[in-house]
């Protein structure tokens, strides 16, 4: 299969050996593209092969990597490549990225209706004050509540100081190595 999507002022060409790809794909765009993307095309035809052939056209447009200025010139070259492949409804794929307010906006209006709590809610009733964590939990437990809160933004531990918490950093030797903790306080 083979898409077109578009973020920015760009446009990306890209192919998926099917459905299940695609969609790994997508979650990379999301993690990865802080202003987000729109898929412009989907087809169940196409491969690698068309890809590269397709791009090798828009050669003159090329910005980075696989992604081209977005103009009527480049969309007209892959409309009339690709005017008799078979579209694939895209609407179970569009993305929709949460408006981004700062960090201390973003949890005072995300809102889950639900439990009534916002994002700070969540996150205030999910850690312990006084208990270590390594960055890495920090950040996977915080990644579940964004997820729970459809919030598209890579947790970082630094958040939690929007979230109200200060913390210390700790160093503790395990098996020969230096790790990291952190430990959270109210401020």
């Amino acid at each position: 299969m083979i898409y077109l999507l578009k973020s920015g002022n760009y446009l990306k060409v890209g192919s998926s050996a099917d459905i299940a790809s695609f969609k790994k794909r997508l979650d990379g765009y999301k993690t990865h593209n802080p202003i987000g993307y729109e898929i412009i095309d989907l087809f169940e035809e196409g491969d690698m092969e068309l890809e590269h052939s397709i791009q090798y056209d828009l050669i003159d447009y090329h910005h980075t990597g696989e992604w081209f200025k977005d103009c009527k010139e480049v969309r007209d070259i892959w409309n009339k490549r690709t005017v008799n492949l078979t579209p694939i409804n895209k609407e179970p794929y569009i993305y929709k990225p949460s408006k981004l307010y700062g960090y201390r906006k973003l949890v005072e209006k995300i809102y889950n209706p639900f439990n009534n709590q916002t994002v700070k809610d969540a996150v205030r009733n999910t850690f312990e004050e006084g208990v270590m964590h390594t960055r890495k939990e920090l950040k996977s437990i915080l990644r579940d509540v964004y997820e729970a809160y459809n919030v598209v933004m890579a947790p970082c531990a630094e958040h939690l100081r929007e979230y109200g918490y200060r913390f210390k950093k700790k160093y503790i030797a395990e098996n020969g190595k230096i790790v990291q903790y952190i430990i959270l306080y109210s401020k």
